[in-house]
């Protein structure tokens, strides 16, 4: 008989939900804290929320993944459903969502076996694409083995950046100084972050009104069109007027002329990484 497999992922992925139900696609939520206590990923606050929250000027907040116990947890449950189980994590020089899942496979003695672990090497949409692609091969009645090795050779082809209106959160989190953070501020300079060997780096700078820096950042990424599996294209973004998001999404049709354009709202997580206003273009390059 036919194994059953489920597709698993963490809510770092910033995919819609009706496309996560419609996919069957399984998620292990993380936690956000704020000042006022510990709530569930899109259970108990969304990225709504987060965005209201810090352009409240409220500057507390971090997130956590679930503790080994509790994704063994997880995995048992969803192996009562399914006979093997394919996870998705957000990339492991980003977070603790691999190590965490690692430690927990430890614990379920055989069981162990009847999960396969990818390490997507980056964060949001990136990691979407790569759970979209594993639920497209398991349909097609692909084994775990044969989606494992497909996820893996796609992880090194996506393109991965954001721009953020200043260094505000990325000092908050760590990957800016309060130098940074000032110049940024004082002279109108946005960020440009990009995940590189797995770690989010710094990619460039762009200057000026937020809303031309975001265009010329659209431009920038997508101007070698030749270069991107126009199958689909991801925009990405934490609370973003919904007029910034019309131009940037006919800057990129006019730029590549992609198959799918699909406009995602950032997780809470995400969110609170890189603040109110920021915005991505995520793609597979050929």
């Amino acid at each position: 008989m036919k194994k059953k497999i489920g597709i698993s992922t963490d809510c770092m992925c910033d995919l819609p939900a009706d496309c996560l139900t419609e996919s069957g696609v399984e998620i292990m939520q993380f936690y956000i804290h704020v000042a006022t206590g510990r709530f569930l990923n899109d259970v108990e606050i969304t990225s709504d929320n987060i965005v209201e929250y810090l352009a409240s000027g409220n500057t507390f907040l971090r997130s956590s993944v679930p503790e080994p116990e509790e994704c063994r947890a997880y995995f048992d449950e969803l192996l009562t459903r399914y006979d093997e189980i394919i996870h998705i994590t957000t990339s492991d020089k980003v977070g603790l969502s691999y190590s965490n899942v690692q430690a927990a496979l430890e614990l379920m003695g055989d069981d162990k076996s009847r999960v396969a672990l990818i390490n997507s090497g980056c964060i949001s949409t990136g990691v979407g694409q790569i759970v979209l692609l594993a639920v497209t091969l398991k349909n097609s009645g692909k084994t775990v083995s044969e989606i494992v090795t497909a996820c893996d050779a796609m992880r090194r082809k996506l393109a991965v950046s954001f721009i953020v209106p200043n260094a505000d959160y990325l000092y908050r989190v760590g990957y800016a100084g309060p130098g940074a953070k000032a110049l940024c501020r004082i002279f109108k300079v946005h960020p440009v972050l990009c995940t590189k060997n797995g770690k989010l780096v710094l990619k460039s700078f762009r200057v000026g009104s937020y809303e031309k820096a975001v265009l010329r950042y659209i431009r920038g990424e997508l101007r070698r069109g030749g270069r991107i599996d126009k199958r689909q294209l991801f925009i990405t973004h934490a609370g973003c007027p919904s007029g910034l998001i019309t131009q940037v999404k006919a800057k990129a049709v006019g730029l590549c002329r992609p198959d799918s354009v699909t406009v995602t709202k950032a997780s809470a997580v995400i969110s609170g990484y890189f603040g109110p206003g920021a915005l991505g273009v995520l793609f597979v390059t050929k």
